[in-house]
């Protein structure tokens, strides 16, 4: 891993670098600079209007008490796609844009949701088959979710008799 992260600090760089010098000759330096401004306008727009979206998506997931795995997801790929629109080059505004396009981020928000195991506090064993199954042996959706509970307290409200103990 330490390598794979070394390799993108270099190349990506130097990739964002060479496509800057290509594209500035195409259409000159100042038709580069306006390009990636825009660029970076129109995925601002994207980002606060998805962005929107998904926080709603959350609260809505949270108030029917459900765990909000996926919409989780989709607010981490809207940060990450967001960062990547504000970082200059035109080579990680396209992988921004893809995080922050619907359409693309549904696709990326599957394989994304496929390798990550989400650590949450709720109950729920595996089925027969080995897929997820709720506490009533529904199955669930496509969540991968590892659910470890570690300790479970219940405040119990205090009883008050109607009569006086020492009657």
């Amino acid at each position: 891993m330490p390598l794979l992260l070394f390799l993108l600090i270099l190349v990506v760089p130097l990739a964002e670098l060479w496509i800057l010098i290509e594209v500035g000759g195409v259409i000159g330096v100042p038709g580069t600079i306006v390009a990636l401004l825009g660029i970076s306008l129109v995925g601002a727009a994207l980002v606060r209007r998805e962005g929107w979206k998904a926080w709603n998506r959350f609260r809505t997931a949270v108030g029917e008490g459900r765990v909000p795995a996926g919409e989780v997801v989709d607010g981490a790929l809207l940060v990450l796609g967001g960062a990547l629109l504000l970082t200059p080059g035109f080579l990680t505004d396209a992988v921004g844009l893809a995080l922050v396009i619907p359409l693309t981020r549904m696709a990326l928000r599957g394989l994304v949701r496929r390798r990550v195991t989400v650590i949450a506090g709720g109950g729920g064993t595996r089925g027969a088959e080995g897929g997820r199954r709720d506490s009533r042996g529904g199955a669930r959706d496509g969540d991968v979710v590892d659910v470890e509970v570690v300790r479970v307290e219940r405040d119990e409200p205090k009883r008050l008799d109607d009569g006086d103990e020492s009657r």
